[in-house]
């Protein structure tokens, strides 16, 4: 009888023990889930501010956004760099870093991408590269991965490549230096998203950049214009000016010799200074052209029929 009471106890006991786990399972699963749902809201309300923002301090923004995801996933260095493969270098842009964190920005300028092939063949494919231990890293020599990472005291790491229009552009990254921090497959997913949606708000900060340079380019253009303009007419005043002075003493002075000398100037002496005289006034209307061409944007101007003839005859 006590040998039945104490199968009966142990089988009690291995139930409850069942139920216990299935119920921790349980809370383990709905915390998970929270924790997802909490982290997609926060993706989300960065998207709006990322949508609703007039980019003219997308510095300020992104730097919040790497905050706020760097606090959530409990890292304690969050940053973006950009890869120049033209140099095969790659260049820290933007950093935050929890208190007590020193900052990395301005020693991660321009490194060369062989330190980080590990993870730069991983982007390559555009998977993320994640250690969750770096003191586990294999010890390959000075320029080694385990190398790198040490002195700057991270433990753990997540890098997110950045990639626009099927293109590797750089990356974004979690460091863990406190602890060793662990990331599921959710939360790296999210991650992705995250990224995806720094390539789009950097790309809309250079669109609007362009803009602005080409609005730029076009106000320099059009000063310099109006200053060409405004210096031709200043010449052809100038211009129409000194010659129209000479031309009218050379009309006047034949005029006055016609009329001295008209009793005594037969038909055939008159020709030749009537010549003088109709190119004289031919000339003034040339330059009467030249000074209404320069200020023609200032002219009303009417269309009217040209006689080719009388142009080929004369």
């Amino acid at each position: 009888m006590e040998k039945q009471n104490l199968e009966d106890i142990n089988k009690n006991s291995e139930s409850q023990k069942s139920q216990n786990n299935s119920d921790f399972s349980q809370v383990e699963k709905d915390k998970i889930i929270e924790r997802q749902l909490r982290f997609q809201e926060l993706l989300i309300s960065i998207s709006t501010q990322y949508i609703n923002s007039d980019l003219s301090d997308i510095d300020t923004l992104i730097r919040e956004s790497l905050q706020q995801i760097g606090e959530f996933v409990e890292s304690d260095r969050s940053y973006i760099f950009s890869y120049d493969f033209v140099n095969n270098t790659t260049s820290n842009t933007y950093e935050w870093c929890a208190e007590g964190i020193e900052p990395e920005l301005d020693n991660l300028q321009n490194i060369p991408i062989d330190y980080i092939t590990h993870w730069l063949d991983a982007h390559k494919k555009g998977e993320a590269f994640y250690v969750e231990d770096v003191s586990l890293l294999p010890d390959d020599g000075e320029f080694g991965l385990r190398a790198i990472l040490e002195p700057q005291g991270i433990k753990s790491l997540i890098v997110i490549p950045k990639i626009k229009n099927n293109e590797l552009i750089g990356f974004v990254g979690f460091d863990s230096v406190k602890k060793i921090n662990k990331y599921n497959d959710n939360e790296k997913d999210i991650l992705f998203v995250f990224a995806n949606m720094l390539v789009n708000v950097l790309q809309r900060k250079e669109q609007e950049e362009k803009i602005k340079a080409q609005e730029q380019k076009k106000e320099e253009l059009l000063q310099n214009l109006s200053f060409q303009n405004e210096q031709l007419n200043e010449y052809a005043h100038v211009v129409s000016h000194d010659l129209k002075a000479p031309l009218i003493n050379i009309h006047t002075l034949v005029g006055w010799f016609m009329d001295d000398n008209k009793d005594k100037l037969e038909e055939k002496d008159l020709y030749p200074l009537n010549q003088v005289l109709f190119n004289v006034e031919k000339m003034d209307f040339l330059i009467k052209g030249i000074l209404d061409y320069s200020t023609i944007t200032k002219l009303e101007s009417q269309d009217f029929l040209i006689d080719f003839n009388v142009m080929i005859e004369e």
